[in-house]
Parts: structure tokens; sequence; C-alpha cells
């Protein structure tokens, strides 16, 4: 065989091989991870590849994701505000390792790569100091205002906290239970917790009084409502007991009237064919005392009229003086 080719077999055999080894020992760093390499040549961060050689080298994978734990003062560790009441505060804490090479170098030095995504370690390596700002922070606030203002509060925690956590950052810390330590849980023996019981007490007073003055207040707003609902019944069911009474009132003096109108006709058709004087006189006498008997009855239905009118106002000044309406209701 020709010697070029054997030379030429063996170069592309040591290419493929090369290739090969490349490919095995270039690795990739999966999503949210950073590649941390130790050993020839010294500490080397990437985010996205990088070449690893056994024997030389030594690959750890550092946890770049957002990593979050609870901290929490509650009863006797609750902390004081301004106003020395003592309160139960509950936040969760998000964290992550900076995404720079440096920040990521520092981190898999100081405590490891593995050690770094683990929340329970985090959480008892930033615990003092997240507590002393948070202590910190609160004594700057009143109570009142920690309620209104939670982002403001949440804020200046962070602030205080910096940036500088040896390579990690504070992403946020969210408060998540805000309440006033139970009375029980304080101790009267300390003088700032005497106050905050002191305190307390002022507030639950007030607090008390200002329910109660709500409670009658509503409580005189559904009386006036029942009392208003009672007025516009009786006022309904008057207006129809007085229509009713009128009407049959009316119906009666219809009646009457034309038992009157059909005996004055009769008599005035009579008076027209008689031919006796007296006996005409006497029909114009009958005809004028029916006439007398029609003014009297109209004028017996309109005191009526009147009377039942007066008697169902009475019946609503009664309703009132009996405080079924209230006293300044109008008819």
């Amino acid at each position: 065989m020709d010697p070029i080719i054997i030379l030429f077999i063996v170069a592309l055999l040591f290419l493929l091989i090369g290739i090969w080894i490349w490919l095995k020992h270039y690795k990739t760093a999966p999503f949210g991870f950073a590649l941390v390499r130790f050993g020839q040549g010294g500490l080397r961060v990437s985010f996205t590849k990088m070449m690893v050689f056994p024997m030389v080298h030594k690959l750890e994978y550092l946890d770049l994701r957002l990593k979050h734990f609870s901290m929490k003062h509650m009863g006797e560790s609750g902390a004081f505000c301004r106003n020395n009441l003592r309160v139960n505060l509950l936040f969760n804490v998000f964290i992550r390792v900076n995404p720079q090479a440096e920040s990521v170098a520092k981190v898999a030095q100081s405590i490891g790569c593995k050690r770094a995504g683990d929340p329970e370690l985090l959480q008892s390596l930033f615990l003092a100091r997240f507590q002393e700002a948070i202590k910190t922070v609160t004594k700057g606030f009143d109570y009142e205002d920690i309620v209104k203002h939670r982002s403001e509060y949440c804020h200046q925690i962070l602030q205080v906290i910096g940036v500088d956590l040896n390579g990690f950052v504070l992403n946020n810390i969210v408060l998540t239970h805000l309440s006033l330590v139970d009375m029980h849980s304080l101790d009267p023996d300390n003088i700032l917790d005497a106050e905050a019981i002191h305190l307390q007490v002022k507030k639950c007073a007030a607090v008390l009084q200002e329910n109660n003055q709500q409670e009658a207040g509503l409580q005189r707003e559904f009386k006036e409502i029942q009392l208003q609902l009672n007025e516009q019944k009786l006022m309904l069911k008057n207006q129809i007991d007085e229509e009713e009474a009128l009407h049959e009132a009316n119906i009666r003096f219809l009646e009457e009237e034309a038992g009157l109108d059909e005996r004055m006709t009769y008599l005035k058709v009579k008076q027209k064919g008689e031919i006796s004087s007296d006996i005409k006189k006497r029909l114009e006498k009958q005809v004028d005392e029916i006439a007398q008997k029609k003014l009297a009855l109209k004028t017996q239905l309109e005191l009526e009229e009147k009377s039942i009118k007066v008697r169902y106002q009475r019946k609503i000044l009664a309703a009132r003086q009996s405080d079924e309406l209230p006293p300044e209701a109008t008819t």
C-alpha cells in the first residue's frame, strides 16, 4: 500500500480520536446552572460550555435558580414597632446566586457548589443578618404604618440588608403575615412589653367603643327603615280603607238620589196630568220637599266624606304617638 495513503489514514484516525475526546469532555451548562471547573488552570466559571479533562480537572454544577425560605418573628421573638407595640411577622425571602463569574467563584470557594442550592443552609447563613435588619426597620415604623405601607416597609428592609451578600443576591422579601403579639405572650415585668400591653388595652377599648357606636348607628338606621316601612304600610292601608269608605258613601248617595229623582219624576208627570188645582199644589209641595231632601242628602254626603278623612287622619296621628310611625312623617 502506498505510504502516503497509510499516512493519510493514520492522520484521519488521530483526527477522529481527537474530535471524539473533545466532544466527550466538552461540557454544556444545564439551564439555571453554572459550570465551575477546579484543577489545572485554576478555578474557571462558565455559563455556557467548557472543556473538562479527566485527571487534571474537576467539574461541579452551581445552582443559579431562585431559592426561597421563610423567616418569622412570632410571640416572644416578635419585633418592636416605634410605638413599642410588639408584632408578629412572617416573611418569604427569595434569594439566588448572582449570575456573575466573580460571584459564582466566591460562592463556590466559600460554601461549595452543591451546598449553594440548599435553602436550609441559606437560611442559616443569612438569618441573623436578615433578622437584625427587620428589627431595625420595624423600630422605625408604627404598627399602623406597616399595615398601610407594606411595600415601603419591605423596600426599606431590602435597603438595610444591602446587595453585598458574599456572591448572593436578595431578590425580594415579602411580608405574608402581620399581627399584634397576643397580650398573654407579653411580659408585664418588661418595660417595653408593659407599655405594649397598655397600648393594646387602649386600642382594644377604642375599637370596642367604635364598634358599639357603629352597632348603635346601624340599630338606629334599622329602626328608621322599619318605621318608614310601617308608615308606608299604614298609609297604604288607610288610603285603601278611606277610598273604600268614600266609595260606599257615594254609592249610598247615588242610590238614595236615584230614588228621589224617580219619585220627583213621577210626581211631576202626575202634576201635569192633574186637573184639580189643590192636588197640583200638594204635588208641587211634595216635589219641593224632594228637592230639599236632595240638597240635604248632598250636604250629608259632603259631611260624611269629611268625617271619613278626619277619622283616618286621626288613625295616623294615633299610630305616630304610639311610635308605629316616625314623628316627622307627614300625611
